[in-house]
């Protein structure tokens, strides 16, 4: 992966769970041949705080969207 940013548009707690909305633009550098991806979209994840005071990711969603 060459880079990764994800503007965080939104981020809500509620109680032990909470989620983040943004989005997304990476660009990734394949094996020699192989064509670099440079892909956008939007990605949304929903956390959980576990006993011992960690946020955990317990679901992650991403979809495309179309390049600038």
């Amino acid at each position: 992966m060459e880079t990764m940013e994800i503007d965080f548009r939104e981020i809500q707690v509620m109680g032990d769970w909470a989620y983040e909305w943004g989005i997304g633009h990476q660009v990734l550098q394949p094996p020699r041949g192989r064509e670099a991806f440079d892909g956008r979209g939007n990605i949304l994840l929903i956390l959980h705080k576990n006993a011992q005071g960690e946020w955990k990711i317990k679901q992650e969603m991403w979809s495309a969207a179309p390049q600038p």
